[in-house]
This record gives structure tokens, sequence and C-alpha cells, in this order.
């Protein structure tokens, strides 16, 4: 089987490995397409990525040109990628965020071209309705709705916006595309002290940890909030992170006198590094807020957190509970910072089992949302697209 995925983030081995790992599978290689060079904003500030050509044995990663061109809205035109699709020949074509856009039109100008006829898919990260103002977009999807054999999404939410806003009759799946890596992230009590020793938390004081953005669609203020109303002053908060309201972070903190107990690390590098920090940690935080033109579809620090064996305290918000099983006593409804502080407190009293729930988590992550797992699924949805053969798996986390 030759897989060819199509995406933005292949600059990163965070998000190339589980595709080369995919390659050591029998009969099996993969080519992945990327663009040169990619500009991410991160707290207003551009980052600069720029993809590296690997050739391996049934592995590689190339790259395109990416337009700016604001008549093609930013998207790809590079007859390149045209040309590498025809050149592999392919018994898939996996386009992983690109929703009827012209790397989708490249691809099936290949596909009518082609003398073999590949079966082409979606990743999407959708999880909010289509809003009815937008006609040009269902327009666009509703025309290239027939050209995708199968979609993958995040989480159930995403599912039923294809079935019941663009009516798409094939297969749709929830199979995650950003998966954890258990190398990285485990349970690894021997850098506690470490980390503690850095930011001078106490062993025994009870240690909260964020990892988002910086901004109020993440539940920053509700964080920020609930630490202002918990009446236990034994705790500290460690947040992890950068975003465009950092400074009005820092202006509440120093206004309500929270400065020694909500820390802002800034942006933690490397996965290594989260990891150690998680490890520090006695419990995760992570409660997002849906906006009119945002959800937190699938936000990786949370099962990054599971996979180091953390309980996480989580808003009813996106996918968040879908991540943490709707039976994780630590949800709460969103955008409630008292009910966070609530949460908090009984946490700092001990008034849950946190090694169970933690070790719940841990299991729930290794089982559902590790990449070798995904990988598995993935394999076995193909193989089920190309030949009618193998189950299909229509949620990686049953």
């Amino acid at each position: 089987m030759k897989i060819l995925a199509i995406s933005i983030a292949f600059h990163s081995e965070m998000f190339y490995k589980r595709w080369r790992l995919m390659a050591k599978e029998d009969n099996t290689s993969v080519v992945l397409v990327g663009p040169k060079r990619h500009v991410y904003k991160e707290a207003g500030q551009p980052i600069v990525y720029n993809g590296e050509d690997i050739k391996e044995n049934n592995f590689k990663a190339l790259h395109v040109d990416k337009s700016r061109k604001k008549y093609l809205r930013y998207d790809w035109w590079d007859w390149k990628l045209t040309r590498i699709i025809l050149s592999e020949q392919p018994d898939i074509v996996y386009l992983i965020g690109y929703e009827s856009r012209n790397a989708l039109l490249l691809t099936k100008i290949a596909h009518f071209l082609s003398r073999k006829k590949f079966k082409t898919g979606l990743f999407s990260m959708r999880g909010k309705d289509i809003p009815k103002w937008n006609k040009e977009y269902m327009w666009r999807w509703k025309l290239g709705r027939n050209w995708y054999d199968f979609i993958h999404v995040h989480y159930p939410e995403g599912k039923r916006v294809y079935q019941e806003q663009i009516g798409f009759k094939k297969p749709i799946c929830m199979a995650t595309q950003i998966g954890f890596d258990q190398d990285v992230y485990y349970p690894n009590k021997t850098v506690k002290s470490k980390i503690r020793q850095q930011y001078g938390i106490d062993e025994k004081t009870i240690l909260f940890t964020a990892a988002m953005r910086i901004e109020g669609s993440k539940g920053l203020y509700e964080i920020l909030e609930a630490c202002r109303l918990l009446k236990t002053k034994t705790f500290s908060f460690l947040l992890m992170g950068d975003g465009k309201e950092m400074s009005a972070a820092q202006d509440y903190l120093r206004e309500n006198q929270l400065e020694d107990k909500v820390i802002l690390a800034g942006r933690v590098e490397t996965g290594k590094n989260v990891a150690e920090h998680l490890n520090a940690s006695d419990c995760f935080v992570h409660v997002p807020k849906n906006t009119k033109h945002w959800v937190d579809t699938f936000p990786l620090a949370v099962v990054q957190a599971m996979g180091c064996g953390l309980p996480v305290i989580g808003s009813r918000s996106g996918a968040v509970p879908y991540q943490t099983g709707n039976e994780n006593p630590l949800l709460i409804p969103e955008g409630d910072s008292k009910a966070l502080s609530d949460m908090m407190e009984s946490v700092i009293e001990g008034k849950h089992d946190l090694g169970r729930i933690g070790q719940e988590a841990f299991d729930r992550a290794r089982n559902c949302f590790e990449i070798r797992h995904l990988n598995t699924c993935l394999l076995e949805n193909f193989e089920h697209y190309i030949s009618g053969n193998g189950e299909l798996i229509i949620d990686v986390a049953e």
C-alpha cells in the first residue's frame, strides 16, 4: 500500500514521526508532501518553518511552493503537487486540513490523468457548524463533497457537521491526526524535584498545570479568576504557553496579588521539556470555551498530559470530554470560573482519588490516542477503502 499525505505540518518530526513509523510496516510506503516554507504566528510573532526533503526506504518527505496570491485564497497552487502524485502512483491520497481548496483540485487533476485511480480522503479539523451566512464556503463544500471517498475527523461533533450540514454519505470516521508519542510523554516522577526547584515550588504543594495559547478562548480568564477565588492558598499554578494576551494576564496577576501563586512560564520548547513540566504536576487543567468562530477540536496538550498519567480538569467544550471520557469526574461547565475554583478546591482538599483518575487517563490515552494505535487504525481503514477488506474503524477511541 502506498500512501501520499498532504499537510502544512510535515516540517516537524513531532508530526511526521507517526508516518515514518507507518512506513516500517509490511507492504507499506509513505510519501509526505508539504510546503517549502510555512509561516505560523504565535503571540503575533511570525515563526518561519522551512521544509527539508527526506528520502528513506519506503518513506519520503517532499516539498512544494505555497501560493500567496489573494485570488488563490492563500492556498496551494504548485503543479509540482500534481506531478508528484502522478509520479508516485499512490493507492491513497490523504489531504490533511484542506477542504475543497486548490490542493484538492490539483489532486483531482492528477486523478483524472493517472492510470491508477487512487482513493482520495480528507482529514478535517472542523468541529463547529458552518455558519448559514457563509454561503460561499457551503457552496464550495457541496461542490467538492463528491470528490472525497472518505472523511476523518477529530471527534463526534465534526462527524455530525459533515453528515447533517454537508450531506456527506460516504464513510466518516473519528480518527484524529495528532496523537501523542509515548516515547516522549510517559509517567516520570524522577524529574519532579528538578522542575519544582526551577520555579521555587515546594515538593508538597499541589501543583496545577496548563499548556495553551495565552488568550481568552482557551479559558485564560476562567483560570485566573478561579485562582483568585480559591479559599485554600496552598497551591501553585504553572501556565505554559505564549499568546496575544500575555500582558493582560500579567496585569491581572499583579492587580490581584497572585504573582506568587500563578507562574507564567512562557513557551516551553521541545516535547521533552513539556513532558518534564507535566510530570512535575499533580493535575492538568484545560478549560476552553466555544466562540463564534472557534472551538477546541482536539487540544493535543490534553492527551499529552493524560499520557503522563495526569488527571485532567476539563470543561465540557469542544473535544475535551471525548478525549478524557465523559465519565471523567473532573469535568466542569465551560466558561464557569466558580465551578473551576470549586473543583480545584476539592482537589487540594483531597476529595478525589487522583491516582486512580490519573491511571484511567493514562490507560485511555495509550489505548485511544497514541500514534502507534492511530497508525494501526488508519492502516486498517485505508485497506478497507482500497480493497473493501479489513474492518472499518469508526472511532479510534472505542
